[in-house]
């Protein structure tokens, strides 16, 4: 009986759709079509007051799809008034479904709607493409549930977003082009870079930025079309017709009509360069130094040996990196060396500062060191660099040298002790010392000089004073 009763319901939406045809039961082809639709369909009967204004609408037939997407059976939806089954304040969409059955103007609309899976005991909003048309006093509406559709867009969207901000905002250049030399987008960077504006780019292509005389051009460019990718360093030119090495990348791919596409990434090698060249110098002075250079870690473990470093020292750069300080540095400095290390680790630099080394075959030698951290631009440190030069030539030469001075200086010292004027007796022959006393001639000589006196007696004093010994001599 309720079959039945379905079926003579049905019969009025389907005249009024027009759908019966003769020799075939009333639109059961037609019916048969929109059962096996993958959208939603219903057919809505207005429901009017007695004033003649619609007040809500009936459900008179609803296609399976519509069933599965409502979450739903046929018999709990057919018969039902709109609002009573929803349960919804349907707002704008409820007038917008009466202005279609007033004025007969379809409706076109995506619309969020509420939707309650079974077993899940929550709410959820689906994204429908919805569209309704007048068909007698009601309504024909079909839905599409495009809420996979809505998120993918939405993902696209926020896809699109985050490459467009790596693209606006990556230090290192960007160009989208074509296998042919076309460019269709230039990000700032590759703006900055290049000295030009995007549409400036654009409008030059690839003979604008890139210069075609570097034989690296064609190589690289018969790379990416052979293997889809290639990178490799080649020359590229500004606005102001400079040259300037680049680091450049590229891929082609295709875009979603299916045409290729390529990104070109580069990145201005300038700099790197010229600090490349610089190091090299400085290496080259290093390694020509005949002064001892080499560099350690914070803990005075070496890192590094030149050259005059195994001339001073007598190890070679592979005896001596990875070795710590007692390498070359006397067992009893050890304590020392490590409160120098301390000072450097706290960013002070030693200038100058004179101490003993060790050398491969256990001499001493004196060196003046010259210590400093090395400290980048950050503030990190990473190690230490030492500056040794031989002293010792210069050491034994001073120490020679004060010996003289001192040899010289004690024979100045008794070569002035007999030298001015000598205050002396012109009787007695007493001298007068220093201190005002007067001494005996001997005495002041012996004192003031290395001299040293035998007493005799000359041939004239012993003939006044011995007569009679010079007369039996004589």
């Amino acid at each position: 009986m309720a079959q039945d009763s379905t079926q003579q319901d049905l019969s009025s939406p389907w005249e009024r759709l027009d759908l019966a045809r003769e020799g075939v039961g009333p639109g059961e082809i037609y019916r048969t079509c929109l059962e096996t639709l993958p959208d939603g369909f219903v057919l809505l009967s207005a429901l009017r007051s007695a004033s003649g204004e619609i007040e809500d609408f009936r459900f008179d037939y609803i296609n399976e799809a519509g069933c599965r997407l409502n979450h739903r059976q046929r018999e709990d939806i057919q018969g039902h008034r709109l609002l009573e089954l929803l349960r919804l304040d349907l707002g704008e969409l409820f007038e917008a479904f009466r202005q279609v059955v007033s004025t007969g103007t379809p409706l076109s609309q995506e619309v969020y709607f509420p939707a309650d899976p079974p077993g899940t005991g929550k709410r959820v909003f689906r994204a429908l493409d919805l569209r309704a048309v007048k068909v007698g006093d009601g309504l024909a509406i079909t839905w599409r549930d495009t809420t996979a559709r809505c998120q993918g867009e939405a993902a696209l969207r926020e896809q699109t977003s985050r490459f467009r901000a790596i693209f606006d905002h990556s230090s290192e250049a960007i160009l989208l082009t074509s296998p042919d030399g076309r460019i269709f987008a230039a990000n700032p960077a590759a703006c900055r870079i290049s000295g030009c504006t995007e549409a400036d780019i654009c409008a030059a292509g690839r003979e604008g930025l890139v210069d075609t005389s570097d034989p690296r051009t064609h190589e690289f460019l018969e790379t990416r079309r052979r293997e889809g990718h290639a990178r490799g360093e080649m020359t590229l030119k500004r606005a102001d017709g400079s040259r300037f090495p680049a680091d450049v990348s590229s891929t082609i791919f295709k875009n979603l009509d299916g045409q290729e596409r390529t990104v070109l990434l580069f990145f201005d090698l300038s700099e790197k360069k010229q600090l490349e060249a610089r190091s090299e110098r400085l290496a080259a002075l290093v390694d020509s130094s005949e002064d001892a250079i080499y560099a350690s870690n914070m803990d005075g473990i070496i890192t590094d040996w030149n050259e005059g470093a195994t001339t001073l020292y007598g190890y070679s750069a592979a005896e001596a990196i990875g070795k710590p300080p007692p390498l070359i540095v006397p067992e009893e400095l050890l304590p020392l060396t490590r409160d120098l290390l301390r000072t450097l680790r706290e960013g002070q630099r030693l200038r100058n500062y004179e101490t003993l080394r060790k050398r491969k075959d256990g001499t001493l030698i004196h060196v003046a060191l010259t210590a400093s951290p090395i400290i980048h631009g950050d503030g990190s440190m990473s190690g230490i660099s030492v500056i040794a030069h031989d002293i010792t030539a210069r050491v034994q030469a001073a120490a020679e040298r004060e010996r003289l001075i001192k040899e010289l200086r004690a024979a100045l010292a008794d070569v002035q002790t007999l030298s001015g004027l000598v205050p002396i007796c012109s009787w007695c022959k007493r001298i007068r010392d220093d201190a005002g006393y007067w001494t005996q001639v001997e005495s002041y000589i012996q004192e003031h000089s290395p001299a040293r006196f035998t007493h005799g007696i000359c041939p004239q004093c012993a003939a006044g004073f011995y007569p009679e010994a010079t007369k039996d001599s004589g």
